[in-house]
């Protein structure tokens, strides 16, 4: 039956009558009921839903563009599976005469999550030439919600750098050489000194926690992760970000507050505000360049975006475990500790929490 319904087309060879994204819903858990899908929004569901009429839309076609793996369901019955990417073309007169009712449930599982380049429209086979009167037409650039505000939230970081840049020169300096590593603890300057109690200095962990959420952000768009799913479901996406970077945050204090207790534990304590300032560099430096990678890519690479970030998991992959032996011979360099209680501080501060983030990285 699918076979005499189908036609096959391209994105561009359709004039759209009407776009039936306004119409989408989902099932959510929470509510125990079907809710509108309101795009830009972080949504946690693999199904979308809507109905189709199709009295109002005879002589047109039903135009779905499909991702790989999605699947198409009309009235919860399972039609066709596309391993591939594909636009379909469904006549809505043949679906009249194939269905009892006038009114349908379709429904689109992807098991990805990711709906925001998907197409829903009625449409009809667009004329093979342009019209005097179309020559001139100015053509609508396809975007979505969410890469808007991705673009948004990069626009203000780079704002909120520049600022710092310009405002803080010297902590700026600091906080983005590689030398400063290779100093000794007791010529690293003002900057190791109540290192959470100062405000220039808090601003520049608000500012990494701001990068770290942005590129996380990233992250889910292309690849889903549960938890960060999970936690960002339903919320807008600058609100989204705004609320990462909050937590991040608040977790990089509380990985202050736990460094200083080890250290005390370990006998240490004098090396804790610098074991943390290298901690803060070397993350500052990576994430700044993994940010200005996927920012550059998305402006000259903007169709290879999506393989760009992917690919972005194997430095930060890399990253942690050079972080964790790059400390592990500083440390051992300026403290005298045992190395099986220094392995030991280091996997407590840094190699437990590196595994909890890969999993969830992974899934």
């Amino acid at each position: 039956m699918l076979s005499a319904l189908l036609v096959f087309g391209t994105p561009d060879d359709y004039e759209v009558i009407k776009d039936l994204r306004d119409d989408w819903e989902f099932y959510s858990e929470k509510e125990q009921g079907y809710l509108p899908y309101i795009a830009g929004n972080i949504i946690n569901t693999n199904t979308i839903y809507f109905h189709l009429p199709l009295q109002q839309y005879r002589n047109k076609y039903l135009i779905i563009t499909f991702r790989q793996g999605s699947s198409l369901w009309i009235n919860q019955r399972l039609v066709e599976y596309y391993p591939e990417n594909k636009t379909a073309w469904f006549p809505v007169d043949s679906l009249l005469q194939n269905h009892v009712r006038d009114k349908l449930l379709i429904s689109v599982y992807n098991p990805t999550s990711s709906f925001d380049t998907m197409i829903t429209v009625i449409g009809v086979e667009a004329p093979s030439t342009f019209s005097r009167d179309r020559m001139n037409e100015i053509f609508v650039r396809k975007t979505s919600p969410i890469k808007n505000s991705l673009i948004l939230i990069a626009f203000f970081i780079i704002v909120l750098f520049t600022f710092l840049y310009n405002v803080f020169p010297v902590d700026f300096k600091q906080f983005t050489s590689f030398s400063l590593l290779f100093h000794t603890y007791n010529s690293m300057g003002s900057i190791t000194k109540s290192i959470l109690f100062s405000k220039t200095q808090m601003v520049f962990l608000l500012g990494l926690s701001s990068i770290i959420a942005f590129l996380s952000l990233i992250h889910q768009y292309v690849v889903d992760i549960p938890l960060l799913q999970w936690f960002l479901e339903g919320k807008p996406v600058v609100w989204a970000w705004i609320l990462l970077t909050i937590v991040i945050f608040i977790s990089l204090i509380l990985k202050y507050f736990l460094i200083v207790v080890l250290s005390s534990l370990f006998g240490i304590r004098d090396l804790a505000n610098n074991y943390f300032l290298e901690i803060i560099i070397l993350s500052m430096i990576f994430y700044l360049i993994l940010f200005i990678v996927v920012v550059a890519s998305g402006l000259s690479l903007y169709h290879r975006t999506a393989e760009i970030v992917r690919f972005l998991t194997i430095p930060v992959t890399i990253f942690y475990p050079i972080r964790f032996i790059f400390m592990f011979f500083r440390i051992r360099k300026k403290a005298s500790v045992n190395n099986l209680h220094l392995f030991s501080y280091l996997c407590a501060t840094e190699l437990l929490p590196m595994i909890i983030g890969f999993k969830y990285l992974f899934h």
